[in-house]
C-alpha cells in the first residue's frame, strides 16, 4: 500500500476535510497482471495468411520503484481461427495501469495471454520503454522462439548448438 501526502487546495473547511481524507487513504498497487478476461476475439474472416499489426502508442504500468512507465507496444500476429477486437485490447492495456511489474514481466504476461486467447499461427510482440535514469529498453517476443529445442531452426536449438 502506498500513503498519499496530504495536500490541502481549497480554503472551504468541508472541502478540506474531503480532500484530506481522500488523500490519506492508502492505495493498492494490484499484484494482478492485466486482465486477460476483457480480451475478446472475433471469427477470422479468411483462410488465407495474412498478417495484422497493431500499434499501441501509449501503454503504462507501475515500475520496480512505484514510478510510472511508459511502453509503445507493437503486435505483429498471423491470425488462427480468431482475430484481435480492438476496443477489448485497449481495455486490457489500460488493465497494467495500476499494476506493479518489471519490463521482463510485462512483455511476458502480454504475450502469454495473447497467445492463450487468440491462439495465432505467429506472435510477435515488441515493447519499446521510454528511458528511466537515462536508459532506454525494448523488449520482445516471437512465437518462433517458442519451437522445439529438436527443430533445427528454432532459438533453442541455437543456443544448445552455441553451448556444446
Amino acid at each position: 500500500m502506498v500513503e498519499r501526502p496530504v495536500n490541502i487546495l481549497s480554503q472551504d473547511p468541508g472541502a478540506n476535510l474531503l480532500m484530506s481524507q481522500y488523500l490519506t487513504q492508502p492505495t493498492r498497487r494490484s499484484c494482478k497482471w492485466g486482465d486477460a478476461s476483457l480480451l475478446e476475439s472475433l471469427k477470422n474472416p479468411s483462410d488465407e495468411p495474412y498478417e495484422i499489426q497493431v500499434h499501441c502508442p501509449e501503454v503504462t504500468f507501475i515500475g520496480k520503484k512505484e514510478q510510472p512507465d511508459f511502453a509503445c507496444v507493437d503486435i505483429t500476429l498471423v491470425p488462427g481461427d480468431r482475430v484481435i477486437e480492438l476496443k477489448s485490447l485497449k481495455q486490457y492495456l489500460f488493465s497494467f495501469r495500476e499494476s506493479l511489474m518489471s519490463y521482463e514481466r510485462f512483455v511476458n504476461v502480454l504475450y502469454h495471454d495473447l497467445m492463450e486467447v487468440y491462439r495465432p499461427k505467429r506472435l510477435v510482440v515488441q515493447a519499446q520503454l521510454r528511458a528511466r535514469g537515462g536508459i532506454s529498453s525494448k523488449l520482445k517476443i516471437d512465437s518462433l522462439w517458442r519451437t522445439q529445442p529438436d527443430e533445427p531452426d528454432s532459438l533453442a536449438a541455437r543456443s544448445l548448438a552455441r553451448a556444446s
